[in-house]
This record gives C-alpha cells, sequence and structure tokens, in this order.
C-alpha cells in the first residue's frame, strides 16, 4: 500500500473487506504504521498523525468494555447511545484540551442524525460538525477511523485479563460477536446462576438476555413506587377527595422495613 495515493485512487485497488483483514492479521507487527497508512491513504500527513495518535490510548480498553454492562445495569439506564455520545464529545474536548486545532468533525451517527449533530454544535460552535448515516462509506476519514476502532476492539477482546477468577483465564471465548459459535458456546458455559456472566459480557445484549432468561435464578424485584409517577399523584388526590373511604379500603400500611421481615404488629400473642 502507497501511502502517497490518493483515497480515490486506493479504493480502486483495495476494498473494505480486504483492508480489514490486512491490518487484523499486521496490527500486531507494524500497529502503528498501519494506522498511519489508514490516515494518510485519506490525505493527512504522517508526521501529524504521529501527533493524533497521542490521543489513541488503548490501556483503558478493558475499562471501556466492561463499562457499559454496568452502566445499563443501574436504575436510570444508560444506553449504548448515550455512551457512544460522552464517548465522542470526550474525544474532541480531550483533543482540545492537547492544543490539537479541531476545525472540522465527522460523526457516524448514533440515533437522529439531525439531533445528534446539534448536540454537538451546541457544545462546540466554533467547530463545523458533520453528523450523517453511514458516515464511514460518505468519508474517507471516518472509514480509517472505523477500521482502527475495530482493530482496537478486537485486540482488546483478545487480551481481556478475567477479573473474576483464574478459571477464565485458559477459556477459549471467540471473537465475542453474536454469530460466532465459540463465543456462543461461553456464554452457555460459563453462566453462574446467580451472578450472570463476567463483567467481560454486556448483560443487555440480547443473546445474553435470552441464557440469563432461560438457564439463571428467576428473580422478582419489588416496584418502588416513585413519588412523582401518575399512579401515586393519581391515588393521593382520590384520598384528598374522600379520605375516610380511602382509609377503610385501604388502612394503615406497615413500612417496608417490617413487610420485608414479615414483621406485623399483634395485640395477642
Amino acid at each position: 500500500m502507497d501511502g502517497c495515493e490518493s483515497a480515490s485512487e486506493l479504493s480502486k485497488k483495495i476494498s473494505v473487506g480486504d483492508a480489514l483483514d490486512w491490518i487484523k492479521t499486521s496490527w500486531k507487527k507494524i500497529g502503528q504504521e498501519v494506522i498511519t497508512k489508514c490516515f494518510v491513504s485519506c490525505g493527512i500527513r504522517s508526521r501529524e498523525v504521529k501527533r493524533q495518535l497521542d490521543l489513541f490510548d488503548e490501556s483503558t480498553a478493558e475499562d471501556q468494555l466492561a463499562k457499559l454492562s454496568k452502566l445499563a445495569g443501574i436504575k436510570s439506564k444508560y444506553n449504548l447511545n448515550a455512551l457512544s455520545h460522552d464517548s465522542a464529545i470526550g474525544l474532541i474536548r480531550k483533543a482540545l484540551e492537547l492544543g490539537v486545532a479541531v476545525a472540522e468533525v465527522y460523526v457516524d451517527t448514533v440515533g437522529p442524525p439531525e439531533k445528534y449533530q446539534a448536540k454537538l454544535a451546541a457544545l462546540f460552535p466554533d467547530i463545523k460538525i458533520t453528523v450523517a448515516k453511514k458516515a464511514d462509506s460518505l468519508y474517507p476519514i471516518v472509514s480509517a477511523a472505523s477500521i482502527c476502532a475495530k482493530v482496537a476492539r478486537d485486540n482488546a477482546v483478545k487480551s481481556w485479563q478475567f477479573s473474576e477468577g483464574e478459571q477464565f483465564q485458559d477459556v477459549e471465548y471467540g471473537s465475542g460477536y453474536p454469530n460466532d459459535p465459540v463465543t456462543k458456546k461461553f456464554l452457555a458455559n460459563n453462566i453462574d446462576p446467580v451472578f450472570g456472566f463476567p463483567q467481560f459480557v454486556r448483560f443487555s445484549w440480547s443473546t445474553a438476555e435470552k441464557i440469563l432468561e432461560s438457564s439463571a435464578a428467576k428473580i422478582e424485584w419489588e416496584e418502588v413506587e416513585d413519588e412523582d409517577s401518575p399512579k401515586k399523584t393519581s391515588q393521593n388526590l382520590l384520598k384528598f377527595m374522600n379520605p375516610s373511604a380511602s382509609k377503610k379500603k385501604n388502612g394503615p400500611k406497615s413500612h417496608y422495613f417490617f413487610t420485608q421481615r414479615n414483621l406485623y404488629q399483634t395485640v395477642e400473642l
């Protein structure tokens, strides 16, 4: 691959699939050179690429892979779209903090492109923001970034160190994609009936959810009503309008602490 070739000339010689395969097999030996050539092929000078590589930090990849499962399970859901938006915003801010003169940003959308672009434009009014569907097929710079992100993801998966114990260290888990039979086998054979999977697995992933539903212990969570919920408001309104009827129907309620422990008031032993 000649780094001096234009993106249009390069695209005639090599397909995206070929580029991905080449980068995946060459990464360990010539990692930075591969990334450099990806960006050079899009018209960026190699000296500038080296500067940008300082922003490319794989050391936090494992933390990021585990982050989504943790955030998806909390009460206030933090989904893939929100994580993607915040990550893009964080990358732009980091580049600006390091003194990079960011003039234009091209982003492959997650969610409605118009809303996403307006969000970024409001945060970074001095930068020309372009958000589009399938941006990796429209803008060469996004194609290069997509390849780099995929290679980084695959490397993070391959070198994952399980914090749950040594029993996982020699286990084959495949590529981590839903169509990989090795990954499916890993999920089926490494599920805890109570705690589910290691943090390596995204619990909200539909493939993982189905296995949890069929193989994990059934747990019922008591719904604690929100003070501002419509149901709560309507009940309070009924009590206000007819307090005597409400008292007769419902009666006094024990505190949650006592009902959980099956403790009740009594006047006789």
